[in-house]
């Protein structure tokens, strides 16, 4: 359910933009609420693709399938049938020309596993960025005279203090 006041995340929220201002322009009755929601869009991928957040483990990609291991190592995309948003775009694309009803069946079985990983995948990085890692403080002394900046923020592991972070610039969404 996307009415309310929430935030909507999304990782990578180019293609749920489009389809949005698609709807708000083949369905203009519903525009308000269409651009309602538009307005409440957040991007999960906004840490990674800024540069606040790197672990050695994405192996430099940003990607959802190269977040989710690093940051919970139990999840992965790697055992399913479909892996990869083009490969689920291309299955449903072609589920219209399948004639044998049990394949069709199991095409939509491995399109809802899929998704149902991303759906977890966005779910478990939320949980890692507000329960398990926090933001060190940085402060910024300003005085008459001189101003001084303080190390650039890091973001820490909160179970073991590791800090991993690359880079300035930690947000809000």
């Amino acid at each position: 359910d996307t009415t309310g006041e929430n935030l909507i995340l999304a990782y990578d929220i180019s293609a749920e933009r489009y389809t949005l201002q698609q709807l708000v322009h083949t369905f203009p009755e519903y525009a308000a609420e269409l651009q309602q929601r538009l307005a409440r869009l957040r991007d999960l991928m906004q840490p990674f693709s800024e540069g606040w957040y790197h672990h050695p483990a994405m192996n430099g990609s940003i990607s959802l399938k190269s977040v989710l291991p690093a940051l919970v190592p139990e999840l992965s995309h790697a055992a399913l049938a479909i892996q990869n948003g083009n490969h689920a775009m291309a299955v449903y694309d072609q589920l219209h020309l399948e004639t044998d009803m049990f394949a069709i069946e199991e095409r939509k079985a491995e399109l809802l596993e899929y998704c149902r990983l991303d759906t977890l995948a966005m779910v478990k990085i939320f949980e890692c960025f507000f329960n398990r890692l926090f933001i060190a403080q940085v402060t910024v002394v300003h005085s008459p005279d001189r101003t001084e900046s303080l190390p650039a923020p890091r973001i820490y592991c909160g179970d073991c203090g590791e800090g991993l972070a690359v880079r300035a610039g930690v947000k809000n969404f």
